[in-house]
């Protein structure tokens, strides 16, 4: 009898804890939520009016030059490069077919392309 009494009890004193659980990640995650929309209203206070700025150019628009030697790149023609460390995002560039290899056909069809 004192067994199931027990079984009871700790079976009642388990879902006690996991409501409590429940509620308080609840709680945390209401919390952060305001404070996130609370930080961005006061970004939208802070910035500035949208200013348009007439010299701009988009990125598609600008020229492209080779690092090494300075010649003036198409939008299809890439640059020689690979990374320095395998799991690193620093490169070391080559150049591009003009300086790195001058002796390649330009009217061979590459892989860019295809």
């Amino acid at each position: 009898m004192i067994e199931i009494i027990l079984y009871i009890l700790s079976f009642g004193a388990g879902i006690a804890l996991f409501l409590y659980m429940l509620s308080l990640y609840h709680h945390l995650q209401n919390k952060t939520s305001q404070s996130s929309k609370k930080e961005t209203n006061k970004a939208a206070t802070v910035m500035p009016a949208k200013t348009v700025d007439k010299n701009f150019i988009p990125a598609s628009m600008k020229e492209r030059t080779c690092p090494v030697c300075g010649s003036k790149l198409s939008r299809y023609e890439a640059l020689y490069a690979s990374k320095i460390v395998k799991d690193s995002t620093k490169i070391l560039i080559y150049g591009c077919r003009y300086c790195y290899k001058p002796d390649e056909d330009p009217d061979k069809i590459k892989k860019s392309d295809i």
